[in-house]
């Protein structure tokens, strides 16, 4: 008798502690669920890393704000667009800050795997890596190439998989899917230079322009049945904004290089002879076709070793 009433007691106790387990999981899990992003600061460290892209700096923030007070069903998309070397791939990094309140996972479209069974398993795996607390951010840098299908079967595989994994866990639905990439990039260029030559000033185009020209390409029809859609177009890049990246490289090459005392190093962070610098920087990098405009084709992307080869052509 007395065995039976202490195997109910200890059954008890253990049915009590397996209750106030899950209590406990569920309300800490909503704690962090919860937690907030600091924008302010987010917005700080954008302006003070990426250079000449206003669009970008006010839309991704207010997309962050939304994000983490709204209640929603299906993943928020972002698709930033634009051309190589003007900071999308950077500003995407800058994510990497909100990894204490966030679950942040990369995806790099070359790395996925080119068969369907490798695909699937690859999905499987992104799928499971959820946390299921923390808000997810999925960022998929990398979208460029033209015939690249792998990457929207990847991304719509993955969609329909987190779907039906929220059944179970709700908070799988709180997902931001940040998709980067060359793809439709060509187009803003050539409303860009368009408008340029027609004397335009690059603050004064609004941002509705652009996604009114990427809202007609072939990659948004693929984009826009992913779910709630943002566009944000990254601009090309001109001379000043590519003579300022280079003041940064020179300034980071002082910093970490043994370049502390050369010449160049030290006229390029002053002001002495920066029209003559930046010409000789120039030459090492292609430029868009322009009758009336410098417009560097890589935007900053090359900047880093066309100064390496001009320092090293002083040593």
């Amino acid at each position: 008798f007395l065995s039976s009433i202490a195997l109910a007691v200890s059954s008890s106790f253990i049915l009590l502690l397996a209750l106030f387990s899950f209590g406990w999981m569920q309300s800490r899990c909503e704690f962090l669920h919860n937690l907030k992003y600091d924008v302010h600061k987010f917005r700080q460290n954008f302006s003070d890393t990426i250079i000449g892209q206003p669009y970008a700096f006010t839309l991704i923030p207010s997309v962050l704000a939304d994000f983490q007070v709204e209640k929603f069903d299906e993943a928020r998309v972002v698709w930033c667009v634009g051309w190589t070397g003007v900071g999308k791939s950077k500003s995407l990094d800058l994510l990497k800050h909100l990894a204490d309140h966030s679950s942040v996972h990369y995806i790099l479209p070359p790395l996925l795997p080119d068969t369907n069974e490798g695909l699937q398993e690859y999905t499987f795996k992104t799928i499971m890596d959820m946390n299921p607390c923390l808000k997810n951010i999925v960022i998929v840098d990398g979208w460029d190439e033209k015939y690249d299908n792998t990457t929207m079967k990847f991304i719509s595989g993955f969609l329909s998989g987190v779907k039906e994994k929220a059944k179970e866990i709700s908070h799988l639905n709180q997902l931001l899917l940040l998709i980067s990439g060359t793809r439709s990039g060509e187009v803003i260029n050539q409303e860009y230079l368009a408008r340029r030559h027609r004397g335009e000033k690059r603050n004064e185009i609004p941002a509705s322009i652009f996604v009114d020209i990427i809202s007609k390409t072939r990659e948004f029809s693929l984009i826009k049945t992913l779910g709630p859609l943002t566009i944000v177009p990254f601009l090309p890049m001109e001379v000043e904004h590519v003579a300022e990246c280079a003041k940064r490289e020179i300034i980071r090459f002082k910093k970490f290089t043994y370049h502390s005392s050369n010449l160049l190093a030290e006229e390029m962070v002053g002001n002495a002879s920066q029209d003559s610098l930046l010409r000789r920087l120039l030459e090492h990098l292609p430029l868009l076709p322009s009758q009336s405009l410098t417009i560097p084709a890589t935007g900053c992307k090359k900047v880093t070793s066309a100064l390496t080869l001009l320092i090293q052509s002083e040593e």
